[in-house]
């Protein structure tokens, strides 16, 4: 509904903040254990989360208007995904 809060915003956000947390204790766990090294690109993309998931708590979370903050934080989680997707595959078939 327009204008207020979408429990799906919330939902999607809380998914994607877990997902990452994920793949950062997988990713840093298959580094320290495998002589194995991803190239750049890898880690560029990696570590480019962590600007979408600041872009959410700096600008989305603290947005007056409900419906700019929805738009807001599903364009930073959808990022966040997008960015650990594009990770995971390049780590993929770099190993």
């Amino acid at each position: 509904t327009r204008g207020h809060e979408s429990p799906l915003t919330k939902q999607i956000s809380m998914a994607a903040g877990a997902a990452i947390v994920v793949q950062w204790a997988l990713g840093f766990g298959l580094l320290i254990s495998s002589d194995d090294r991803p190239n750049a690109v890898h880690y560029i993309f990696a570590l480019a989360t962590i600007f979408t998931i600041g872009f959410e708590h700096a600008v989305a979370i603290p947005e007056k208007d409900a419906a700019k903050r929805n738009r807001l934080g599903m364009m930073a989680a959808g990022g966040t995904f997008l960015l650990a997707l594009i990770a995971y595959l390049i780590g993929d078939r770099t190993s």
